[in-house]
């Protein structure tokens, strides 16, 4: 019992640290006493590596399994705010799906910030992906309208969107005339992993009651405060 307090107290100090919610922090714990007061250490396990096992498990069904690979040709919006990550998390993402032995396309978008463009062609180039871009177009769906009909034969076509310092009405209405116009199977919020809880809040902002399809934490390394996940 004092090991399991222990362990408890623990455990609730490291995910709160990592902001993550109070609420699952409790019953992430609640688990972890119910479980170990249920089941017992596999022989040759000490209680420690036990406990530790459990919480792994569980925090690992909350996030969910990793999904299987999908190959039918997918078109993937990627949407966010200025300055986490998208246009970096673009390029690592065709570079993902090309490992894959599949072939992965970038367009971009971002008709408000020229260096944007320019970044994600060198990406491109650095990964060995198509690239489309038209800097003389002032609309964004009319770049993702055109980028498709230039890949009709790409198995994932990755659109780079614009960003914003923070989220407004004209940047939800340029995202929505982009869907639209892309028709994505997939929808992915890239954020920064040190945003926290504050994850949450912008996913529900993009699309309010629903959210996106995915939320994708960039940034590279480890941080602390990875409580959006």
């Amino acid at each position: 019992d004092a090991l399991l307090s222990e362990v408890a107290r623990d455990i609730q100090r490291a995910l709160l640290q990592a902001d993550v919610n109070v609420e699952l922090t409790a019953r992430l714990t609640q688990r972890l006493k119910a479980r170990a007061t249920e089941e017992k250490p596999p022989a040759g396990a000490n209680m420690r590596d036990f406990l530790i096992r459990i919480i792994y498990e569980e925090i690992r069904n909350i996030l969910g399994e990793n999904r299987p690979y999908d190959v039918k040709p997918k078109r993937i919006l990627l949407v966010g705010l200025f300055g986490q990550g998208k246009t970096t998390h673009a390029a690592k993402l065709a570079r993902f799906y090309q490992k894959k032995g599949v072939r992965a396309d970038l367009i971009a978008a971002d008709v408000h910030r020229p260096a944007a463009i320019d970044q994600l062609e060198q990406l491109a180039r650095r990964v060995n992906a198509g690239f489309y871009a038209d800097r003389t177009e002032t609309r964004a769906e009319e770049i993702a309208r055109a980028g498709r009909a230039r890949f009709p034969d790409s198995d994932v076509l990755i659109l780079d969107t614009a960003g914003r310092s923070g989220l407004d009405e004209d940047l939800l209405a340029e995202i929505r005339r982009c869907k639209s116009a892309f028709e994505p199977n997939e929808v992915l919020l890239v954020l920064d992993a040190a945003m926290g809880q504050a994850a949450g809040r912008s996913a529900g902002a993009f699309r309010p009651g629903r959210g996106p399809h995915g939320r994708d934490p960039d940034q590279d390394g480890w941080v602390r405060e990875a409580g959006g996940a």
